[in-house]
């Protein structure tokens, strides 16, 4: 008879996997951290090389860790990353056709949900005191301020200006909108490029100021906690800016996960 081959069995390796990404999420191993080597996880384990290979890889294709060869070679944990969730979710999206408008719709009531949150907290929240919520504003403002700096350096501003969106939503402190928005910005952000190349000099310009503008007045309505002129605001500005992502790659696109 030939030689005996070990087959990984694939519910096998996902208990192991399964067991490795509790560790993981559970702050017991940390980025950057490596596994023992593939002898030891045998033994630990208590299973076979191929079974040991087979859940590196299911962790690995999930984006929580990495297996690295010379030097130090071994299986590396990375941090968890929204960029693979919402790349699942975006192929998912992708096959089901849906457009770029969908999204936005979708990226907008959450953002607006978040600026609502965080408005009436600024207005009600007895358990935080007037330091911290000023902290908050004055985060904002700085954050805008920074922004509008860069209105001669269009390319700079596009990138930046993602940034006062995630801390609005970041401050709301509901971590469910914070995961969430993070991974329609991710399915979306091809199409927010290919918007901005194919219109002209002259309307990004004057949409990047009208953005600043928004930017400074929202956060005046956050200061004194009104949360109808906030959410009001933010909902017609997401508007505007969904009606020219649209009109500039098309109103029937399909979003592009895969490309």
């Amino acid at each position: 008879m030939g030689e005996v081959v070990a087959i990984a069995s694939p519910k096998l390796a996902q208990v192991v996997a399964s067991e490795i990404r509790k560790r993981i999420v559970g702050g017991e191993l940390v980025a950057g951290e490596f596994l023992p080597f593939e002898a030891e996880l045998v033994t630990m384990y208590r299973t076979s090389k191929p079974t040991i290979r087979e859940a590196l890889r299911i962790l690995e294709t999930e984006g929580l860790l990495e297996v690295r060869r010379g030097g130090r070679s071994g299986a590396q944990v990375l941090e968890p990353s929204i960029s693979y969730a919402a790349r699942g979710v975006g192929v998912l999206l992708q096959h089901r056709g849906t457009t770029v408008a969908d999204v936005w719709d979708a990226r907008s009531i959450l953002e607006c949900d978040a600026v609502g949150i965080l408005a009436a907290e600024h207005r009600t929240a007895e358990h935080r005191t007037a330091k911290h919520r000023a902290a908050d504003v004055r985060s904002l403002r700085a954050t805008a301020t920074r922004i509008r700096s860069l209105l001669d350096s269009p390319e700079v501003f596009a990138v930046e200006a993602l940034e006062f969106h995630e801390e609005l939503v970041r401050l709301s402190r509901n971590k469910t909108l914070h995961v969430l928005t993070q991974a329609l910005h991710e399915i979306v952000a091809a199409e927010m490029l290919l918007s901005r190349q194919q219109s002209t000099a002259t309307d990004v310009t004057t949409g990047n100021l009208d953005s600043t503008r928004v930017h400074t007045k929202l956060i005046d309505f956050i200061a004194v906690g009104d949360t109808t002129g906030a959410v009001d605001l933010w909902r017609r500005h997401m508007h505007a800016v969904g009606e020219v992502l649209v009109r500039t790659v098309g109103p029937a696109y399909v979003i592009d996960i895969v490309e």
